[in-house]
């Protein structure tokens, strides 16, 4: 399958599609159970094997306080 049949499947634009493929963006769980459809592919596979010691530390630890915030944002926007 090409990129374009991938993302099209999946929902989403193609360089975003790229940019997951060649390692550059990191996909949401979403973005990630869509990819694995469109490919006819277990989510599972995608993430077997990796261990939190492949994951990168956050470059900013989130406070309670950042969180409240966020969820305030997020109820601003939906009304």
């Amino acid at each position: 399958m090409s990129q374009e049949e991938v993302a099209e499947i999946s929902e989403m634009h193609v360089t975003n599609y790229g940019k997951i493929e060649r390692g550059q963006a990191n996909p949401s769980l979403t973005t990630l159970v869509r990819i694995a459809n469109a490919l006819a592919a277990d989510p599972a596979d995608f993430v077997r094997g990796i261990a939190r010691e492949s994951v990168p530390d956050r470059q900013k630890q989130m406070t309670a306080a950042d969180i409240i915030r966020g969820h305030s944002k997020r109820d601003r926007r939906l009304r």
